[in-house]
């Protein structure tokens, strides 16, 4: 039944939308938040599908109402993937800082050696 389906997936789009807007712990990191992203993705490709089916079944005097509903779900959709896209970039950023603060630290096991010059020899080309 396509409006059992509808209901499960909106279920799963609130349930997504309230862990990454309301909840997004300090602790994910980027392979968490970037699974939440196939998530969100994967819910909007079902909806896609999931209207397909409703607007080829559905009476004409019905359309506009499951129009306005699948625009409210795309709206929500929206909404969880820039939270994700600002999450990920803040992670990401992070990472990059860390990354440089640790390439300008001294390696305490890192050794300096001076290579011997060697002549490289030239050819006239004959």
């Amino acid at each position: 039944d396509l409006v059992a389906r509808r209901k499960v997936l909106k279920a799963n789009l609130t349930r997504l939308k309230k862990k990454v807007i309301e909840e997004a712990p300090a602790e994910w990191d980027i392979d968490t938040i970037c699974l939440h992203e196939e998530h969100i993705d994967g819910l909007r490709k079902e909806f896609r599908n999931l209207y397909d089916e409703i607007f080829a079944h559905c009476k004409e005097a019905q359309e506009e109402s499951h129009q306005r509903n699948y625009d409210e779900i795309n709206d929500r959709c929206d909404e969880v993937k820039v939270a994700v896209k600002r999450i990920l970039r803040e992670l990401v950023g992070q990472q990059q800082h860390n990354y440089q603060r640790q390439s300008r630290e001294h390696v305490p096991n890192e050794i300096n050696v001076k290579l011997p010059k060697f002549d490289i020899p030239k050819f006239s080309g004959d």
